[in-house]
Formats: C-alpha cells, structure tokens, sequence
C-alpha cells in the first residue's frame, strides 16, 4: 500500500483554451488593446475572460495605461478535489 497517497482517488482533468489579441494605435502615442480568452476544463465547464487596456506614451521615460479585465476564476488543484476529508 503507498501511504503518500492513501488519500487520493484517480482524477483526470483536461484544458483546453483559444485566445485573441489586436492592438490598435489612434494618434502616435495612444493604443488601445483588446483581448478574449475562452477556456474549457473537462471537470470545471467554460469560463471567457475579455480584457482592454488602453496605453498613453506620455513621455519618452513614462508610459501610463488603464486597464479592464474579468479575472479568471481559481481552479481547486486536482488534490484538493480528489481528498477525502478526514474531520466533517
């Protein structure tokens, strides 16, 4: 019996994601950029996350951006999924 994994069961989990990104420059110093990430987990569903970021060159030493983004949820680690609780 292997006692480092006594608490475990077998999990399998598989990723699988597609992303696109453009830039865009309006005036010689200001970009604005746009993003989507789709990710798929097999044990989880689909989870899309946009972002933008829109970029000034104020000075030739100073960049100043703003910035949007949905933040990707945490997936559980396979272990943590996988263990049996031993206290309710």
């Amino acid at each position: 019996m292997d006692s480092t994994n006594i608490f475990l069961t077998p999990h399998d989990r598989r990723v699988n994601y597609a992303y696109a990104q453009d830039e865009w420059a309006f005036t010689q110093d200001w970009y604005l950029t746009a993003g989507v990430r789709q990710d798929h987990y097999s044990d989880f569903g689909n989870t899309t996350n946009p972002r933008l970021a829109l970029v000034w060159e104020t000075a030739y030493n100073l960049t100043t951006k703003v910035l949007y983004g949905r933040l990707s949820v945490r997936r559980h680690s396979l272990n943590c999924i996988s263990s049996t609780t031993l206290w309710g």
